[in-house]
């Protein structure tokens, strides 16, 4: 049968994309991005925090039930 071949359809599509992404790089950090340094995010031990003092207070209510 004369054309391509369905096994070797998805590797030859798969080889065209990696020169046309040498062209045209996507999805790659620019320098301004390797240069920047990640900023350490606390809100985890900030809702932590929270609640904690959220059951501070509610034990201390005196209108409590007991």
């Amino acid at each position: 049968m004369p054309g391509n071949s369905p096994r070797t359809a998805n590797s030859r599509k798969q080889i065209l994309h990696k020169s046309n992404g040498r062209i045209y790089p996507r999805l790659r950090p620019h320098r301004k991005h390797l240069r920047t340094t990640r900023v350490v995010n606390f809100g985890f031990f900030f809702d932590l925090a929270f609640v904690d003092v959220f059951a501070i207070v509610l034990s201390n209510n005196p209108n409590k039930n007991e």
